[in-house]
This record gives C-alpha cells, sequence and structure tokens, in this order.
C-alpha cells in the first residue's frame, strides 16, 4: 500500500467514521463494512476457442488460458463506537485490518475464532463481544491467502469435513471419569503463564493467550479461552466491557476469589441464544493487566465439564517476571 496524493488517484479509501456502528441485525453491530465485496471480482477477456490453444506443454498456454481479473474494493467503512462507547486505538487498527483483509480478495471469514479474518467480523474485538483484540494476521490467516492466490483466476471453491471425520461421537458432554489433563503444559513466554488442558484438546496460540478446544477450533462443544488486556483492575476493565460481555444472557453466579494470592471474580452466566453456559474469571495481576479466563461449554452439559474446567486452572500458573509460582485456587 502506497498513501495516495489525492483522492482521484485513490484505489482503496479507508473511511473512518465518527459514529455509533450499524446494527444490521439484532444484538450484532458491524464495526467495519468493505463496500461491494460481493461484487469485488470482475472478470475481463474471453476464454480461448476450442482447437486454438498451444498444447499443454508449451508455457504460452499458461498465457492465452489466463483471463484478466481485476478486484475492486473501492472504500472500506470503519465505525469508532459500539454501545459500550468509543472504541480504542487498537481496536480500530484491528477492525481496520479485518476489512483490508477483504479488500485483499477474502470475501469470506474464517472459521477459526482466533484468526484476524474469524467468521464474525466483530468477535475478536473488545466491546463487541468481549474477546481480544488481534492487531496481526495468523499464520492460518496468511496460509488462506496463499491458498486463495494459488486458485485458477474464476475458481469457486467449496470443501466440507464428513462428520465421520469431524469429532465423531462427540456427544457434548466430556469422558466418563476424572478429568485427565495434558501432560505437557501450554506455555505463553510473552503473556507470561502456562496452563494444562484437557487431554487431546486442540490447542491454538493467540496475540494475547491461548484458545483450546474439545475438537477443531471451527466444530467443538466446550472451549477454554485464556487472555490478558491492559487494564490495571477487574472494576475498571469491567466497566467498560461488561455490557457487552454479557447483553442478552441470564446471570447463573457470581463471586469473588482469588487466584495465586491475586483479587479475582467468577461470572457464570447462560446465554439463551447461544445454548451455552459462559464461566469467566477475571484475574488482576497487578501489573497493569486483567486476565480472562472464558470456559464455555452447552448448556445441558455444563455441569459435567466444570470438573475439566477447574483442573485446568488448578494447573495454571503465573509468572512474576522470571519466578513461576502455582496458583492454588481455582475459584
Amino acid at each position: 500500500f502506497r498513501p495516495a496524493q489525492s483522492r482521484s488517484t485513490t484505489d482503496l479509501r479507508l473511511r473512518i467514521r465518527g459514529e455509533l456502528a450499524p446494527e444490521p441485525e439484532r444484538g450484532f453491530r458491524g464495526l467495519g463494512r468493505t463496500e461491494a465485496i460481493r461484487y469485488a471480482c470482475q472478470s475481463f477477456g474471453s476464454a480461448p476457442s476450442p482447437g486454438t490453444d498451444p498444447p499443454e506443454s508449451s508455457s504460452a498456454s499458461q498465457t492465452v488460458r489466463r483471463r484478466r481479473v481485476h478486484f475492486v474494493v473501492p472504500a472500506l467503512d470503519i465505525y469508532i463506537a459500539d454501545d459500550a462507547g468509543l472504541l480504542t486505538p487498537l481496536q480500530v487498527e484491528a477492525v481496520a485490518l479485518h476489512e483490508i483483509g477483504h479488500a485483499l480478495g477474502m470475501k469470506r471469514h474464517s472459521p477459526v475464532p482466533v484468526d484476524l479474518m474469524y467468521a464474525a467480523p466483530t468477535a475478536r474485538i473488545y466491546g463487541s463481544a468481549g474477546d481480544p483484540v488481534l492487531d496481526q494476521l495468523t499464520d492460518e490467516d496468511i496460509n488462506s491467502f496463499i491458498s486463495l492466490y494459488r486458485l485458477p483466476n474464476g475458481m469457486i471453491y467449496q470443501a466440507s469435513v464428513p462428520e465421520a471425520a469431524d469429532g465423531a461421537g462427540r456427544s457434548g458432554a466430556p469422558p466418563d471419569g476424572p478429568p485427565v489433563l495434558e501432560m505437557a503444559p501450554h506455555v505463553d513466554s510473552a503473556e507470561g503463564f502456562e496452563v494444562r488442558v484437557p487431554l487431546g484438546w486442540t490447542r491454538v496460540p493467540s496475540a494475547y493467550g491461548l484458545y483450546a478446544a474439545n475438537g477443531p477450533i471451527w466444530d467443538h462443544d466446550a472451549s477454554l479461552e485464556i487472555f490478558l488486556w491492559p487494564h490495571p483492575t477487574i472494576d475498571d476493565y469491567l466497566a467498560r466491557y461488561a455490557e457487552p460481555l454479557f447483553r442478552g444472557s441470564r446471570l447463573l453466579a457470581e463471586s469473588p476469589t482469588s487466584i495465586d494470592g491475586r483479587d479475582a471474580l467468577r461470572i457464570i452466566i447462560e446465554s439463551p441464544r447461544e445454548a451455552v453456559v459462559k464461566d469467566f474469571t477475571f484475574v488482576e495481576l497487578g501489573d497493569g493487566r486483567v486476565m480472562i479466563i472464558l470456559c464455555e461449554s452447552p448448556v445441558a452439559t455444563a455441569r459435567q465439564w466444570t470438573p475439566w474446567f477447574d483442573a485446568s486452572l488448578e494447573s495454571l500458573e503465573v509468572w512474576r517476571g522470571s519466578e513461576r509460582s502455582t496458583s492454588g485456587d481455582s475459584g
């Protein structure tokens, strides 16, 4: 990308709108919009006539067979406010990066929650769904673009995973017996913690922590997410994000607790719209950050998953600099 000197020489315009983001459907605000993305890919020219193209072995055949394709996205709209108030600069940047991903040719979304191009455009943006901002493409995002650009022009690609090959036999409930965790912990040296997740779970590092689930990231029953965000206290964090976090949910339990000697707060809610129970633990780290732990499972099996989540939280180690200390209380 190069900054344009004038609007007349601009191929792509990024419009920052100082207004409340629109609500295209109830309970969902779209913080960004890519103009005319549905009609962005235009093909010029025609396919070669039968019998006129060179042999397949000829290098010239690639030129003859190829059509000229022009990908046009006139503008991206970024809104800087949601129901909770003004977005932070990091949030605005994250929304802009997501929309630029569309401008680069990714018409659809990723099914992987930690990707910048995740299926719900605002799902990874604080203030919309309470999840952490992603400010860069993940490896999965990059691989998606590489795969996209390798497809021949004009190709329509559809794929599905057979049900038998994708978590067959999962009933939504954990295995019988006591919780069993992975022997090797997930270690996040950048954020300063390590944790053991249930045996066999998929682990995907994110820009601000970890996302783990009992199946493919895009199709699972239970999940555990840990992320950290720069807020000095739990009250300060919730003052900004409680409304979008808990909107439309039913409070099941709320109690103060502690993890590794730090003040913590546990809030459990039920989301009727998603038919899931969300078990939040907010931890003040004392260094200007709050750790958010989100355990999510179907309503019907939430009680069965609770011991598994508790076992993982009991394995959580938070580091003070180079020193490590084990959390002896999961709440």
